[in-house]
């Protein structure tokens, strides 16, 4: 769970010399009980966490909202952003593996071995 921690961190920091910017990606929403019966009844996930963010709205206004990771036994994983009557999933994938080392990690962000 330490190196789940660390790796979020290092995720989700920043630098002092970098110039964070507004970007679109394209992002899949709907109705909560849709995005549950496409992704998370489909393939039996799990939470694994919850948690509250803060996101911005049009006008760049802070906005509470929850989020969710969950997770099956064959390592399918699912980040969804939950709103009022919907969800968003920033992110799936597969493989997940909590043990990820710091050198594998460096390697994955930057291309290089931790030296």
């Amino acid at each position: 769970m330490r190196n789940l921690l660390l790796a979020v961190l290092i995720l989700f920091s920043t630098s002092a010399f970098a110039s964070p910017e507004w970007r679109s990606k394209p992002i899949q929403c709907a109705e909560v009980t849709e995005v549950y019966q496409a992704y998370i009844w489909r393939y039996d996930l799990k939470p694994l966490f919850v948690g509250v963010s803060t996101i911005a709205d049009s006008e760049l206004q802070p906005i509470p909202t929850a989020i969710a990771f969950y997770l099956n036994d064959n390592g399918h994983w699912l980040f969804l952003e939950l709103g009022d009557n919907d969800a968003c999933v920033v992110s799936m994938g597969n493989g997940w593996d909590p043990n990820i080392s710091e050198e594998l990690l460096d390697k994955i962000l930057f291309g290089k071995n931790n030296t």
